[in-house]
């Protein structure tokens, strides 16, 4: 009876330590996956802000030529007031085109640093299933170890711990 119930010890634990292994693996795997998502949502996100960027650079190019266009229609100088009003024009569409570039490559970065995040967490949770699952194994294998090694006779003495040879 002693050997079946070893056995089924031996077989309980080898599965629960497998399936703490393959858990881990699976979490790695999944974390994976997730970190490639997200490094190819940040290099959607940076693509978008350029396109978006290059959107602004030519809907300056042609306001200002509509601008230009204007002032020239009503016989007005492009020295002096109107180029200054231009230089400003130009100013203010560059500023909104450096804040969408800057915009996408801080959410490129953060999507590449979460994505690596996302990797680090895979990598631990193999390695903490790994572990958890060698440890499981060798719990099981000890016990199942002392389960079938037959107790030792021990002494009357060796029990007690103290020599009774001394009371008869």
């Amino acid at each position: 009876m002693l050997a079946t119930g070893t056995a089924l010890l031996l077989v309980a634990g080898m599965a629960a330590a497998g399936g703490q292994i393959a858990g881990g693996v699976t979490a790695n795997k999944s974390s994976q996956q997730q970190a490639d998502l997200q490094e190819e949502q940040a290099r959607i996100t940076l693509e978008e802000s350029d396109r978006a960027a290059e959107q602004k650079v030519t809907e300056r190019r042609k306001f200002l030529a509509e601008q230009r266009m204007a002032y020239l229609a009503n016989g007005v100088s492009l020295s002096g007031t109107p180029g200054i009003v231009q230089g400003d024009t130009f100013k203010e569409f560059q500023m909104e085109i450096d804040a969408l570039r800057k915009s996408g490559v801080a959410q490129f970065g953060f999507g590449m640093k979460s994505a690596a995040i996302t990797r680090a967490t895979g990598r631990a949770q193999l390695l903490s299933g790994i572990m958890s699952g060698v440890g499981t194994a060798a719990t099981t294998a000890y016990t199942a170890n002392k389960l079938s090694t037959p107790a030792k006779a021990s002494s009357q003495s060796e029990i007690l711990g103290f020599d009774t040879r001394r009371f008869r």
